[in-house]
């Protein structure tokens, strides 16, 4: 038998965001003033960038993380980065793409589809409908 705790859901922080900017934009956008319209898009555009943020974020960083492994995982030495350190990675990648290991065809295109595959990542929160286009 339920104990009735079920029948109430508690919003996690991307569901409140998306609650919030619905409400800006469907509710009170157009009892705005005009010169104030815009300001109150951008702010709508910050909750759902934030509120996809939170929903995929940990989920891209993890996939960045696993693309970038690889890549870097050739170059590595005493003081290599930590596999969750993303920014670490990054640094480990660059500085890879300046020594030139990446110049050839089948390392250039791993490199490639790794980077791609992070840019559509990022791209599905910043900016969702260009992912679907």
């Amino acid at each position: 038998m339920s104990d009735g705790a079920d029948r109430f859901e508690i919003p996690d922080a991307a569901a409140l965001l998306d609650t919030a900017r619905d409400t800006l934009m469907a509710d009170l956008l157009l009892s705005i003033p005009g010169e104030q319209r815009y300001t109150a898009l951008m702010v709508g555009n910050a909750m759902g960038i934030a509120a996809r943020e939170i929903a995929l974020g940990q989920k891209a960083r993890i996939r960045e993380i696993e693309r970038l492994r690889p890549l870097a995982a050739q170059d590595v030495a005493p003081s290599a980065p930590a596999d969750d350190d993303v920014h670490a990675l990054r640094r480990a990648v660059a500085a890879a793409i300046r020594a030139g290991r990446f110049d050839d065809g089948a390392q250039a295109m791993a490199l490639h589809d790794a980077l791609l595959a992070i840019a559509v990542d990022r791209l599905a929160i910043s900016d969702p409908k260009a992912v679907r286009e």
